[in-house]
């Protein structure tokens, strides 16, 4: 008996420094760690999923083309008011009804042709061809409606039964477009128009006027 008590305190010890101090219980003591899986990366280790890339969207209107295309349009237009000397025996020029050229952009060269008769007690007959060139100076966003500067030289003749007498002309105007279609627009002109007509040979008749025109416009490709 004596030999069993023994050995069991010599073995105390033992079995308490194997299963080490006990952690204190008390209120402010920190809580133990749980139990983390060998499966799991620590919080460092985990990295954010990339940030997602906006794809942009493609527009339904194509861009304002670079390349050169073909540009024709066909104006009717109205005077409103005339000033200078008196065009009652002498046709006037007017601003050019029929031009055709090319476009590259906001900018357009075209050449114009015009053309007028008056037949009183004699026939006279005006024709002039107009270097013209246009530049839009705003396009919307959708670029379906754009606002556009317009200068033009008409260069032309006067024919009368006593001959041919040379005539020409100043044109500046705005207008303002809006596009029905990929390839055709509409437009509102309005501008003012200075010539210098001839009568004959020997007397130059000189009239500055205002005018608005209806302009339509065809232009290929786009």
């Amino acid at each position: 008996m004596l030999v069993r008590v023994t050995i069991a305190l010599l073995l105390a010890p033992v079995a308490g420094a194997e299963e080490g101090p006990e952690a204190p219980k008390g209120p402010g003591a920190p809580a133990a760690a749980p139990f983390a899986s060998s499966s799991t990366p620590p919080a460092e280790a985990r990295t954010a999923p990339p940030p997602a890339v906006p794809v942009p969207v493609p527009s339904s209107t194509p861009p304002l083309s670079r390349a050169i295309a073909f540009q024709l349009d066909a104006k009717l237009a109205v005077d409103f008011a005339s000033f200078g000397s008196t065009t009652s025996t002498v046709p006037r020029i007017g601003a050019p009804q029929l031009l055709a050229g090319i476009r590259i952009g906001r900018f357009a060269v075209e050449l114009g042709f015009a053309f007028a008769r008056l037949s009183l007690q004699t026939t006279n007959t005006s024709f002039a061809f107009a270097p013209t060139a246009t530049y839009d100076v705003f396009v919307s966003d959708d670029q379906r409606f754009s606002l556009y500067a317009l200068l033009a030289v008409p260069l032309g003749a006067t024919l009368t039964p006593n001959g041919a007498a040379f005539d020409d002309a100043l044109q500046l105007a705005f207008g303002l477009r809006i596009a029905l279609h990929r390839y055709f627009a509409l437009a509102v002109e309005a501008g003012a128009l200075a010539e210098f007509l001839g009568v004959d040979q020997k007397q130059l008749v000189t009239v500055a006027s205002t005018y608005g025109a209806l302009v339509g416009t065809f232009v290929y490709p786009r």
